[in-house]
């Protein structure tokens, strides 16, 4: 209740409310599907070296709400693969397996997280699962972006530094395998790095449930 009248002293009933309601939606997502997603988990407490450390978020669960609904106005297709750099436990990969996506991946450095990950696609339990879940555990910078990734998605995972390499990364996969990608940017403290980028253009800035999104399309290099 401390914490409810804080929101509301700060943001105003009608953006505390929202936030309140997704709070619980995202207890009941967990409740239903025997996860764990919502705790959120601060870097001191994970085991990962000092230089990962300094330019990575806290893990914070995607609202399942406001994704799930962003990914129905996308038009997901067989072909399409969805990828979540700092995917955390999970949670926006166990949203985007109840899409036809050809597959869904995750990428995260910690390990600690990476196994609670694994155990919440495990226990994941809907009839609506439909892709199949993959999870790398590495550091995003390094991972090589695969010819088949068509949507990328980022909840403030990281800082500028790491997020300019991926996006380097990026057009280096679609140099060697042109294809039309998607960037959805959730909470985009780094956007400025989306913005001068070369080969992404933004489309649109969606606010569902006062929760902002970004939605980017690849241009020719």
């Amino acid at each position: 209740m401390t914490e409810f009248r804080r929101r509301i002293r700060e943001e105003g009933w009608v953006r505390a409310l929202k936030i309140g309601i997704l709070h619980a939606e995202s207890i009941l997502f967990d409740l239903r599907h025997g996860t764990d997603t919502f705790r959120r988990v601060p870097l001191r407490k994970l085991c990962i070296n000092s230089e990962p450390r300094s330019r990575a978020a806290p893990y914070d669960a995607s609202p399942v709400w406001p994704l799930r609904h962003l990914l129905r106005k996308f038009g997901v297709s067989g072909s399409d693969v969805f990828v979540d750099f700092g995917c955390g436990k999970g949670r926006a990969l166990l949203v985007a397996a109840g899409f036809p996506f050809r597959r869904v991946v995750g990428i995260e450095f910690s390990e600690e997280l990476c196994r609670i990950a694994r155990m919440n696609v495990h226990r994941f339990r809907t009839k609506s699962c439909v892709a199949p879940i993959e999870i790398l555990c590495g550091d995003a910078s390094k991972v090589p972006i695969l010819g088949d990734w068509s949507i990328l998605y980022f909840f403030n995972p990281f800082d500028g530094v790491v997020m300019e390499q991926v996006l380097e990364n990026v057009a280096a996969s679609l140099s060697k395998t042109p294809r039309a990608i998607r960037v959805l940017y959730y909470n985009p403290i780094q956007r400025e790095v989306l913005d001068r980028s070369r080969f992404l253009r933004l489309c649109s800035a969606v606010w569902v449930m006062g929760r902002e999104f970004l939605l980017y399309e690849s241009v020719g290099l």
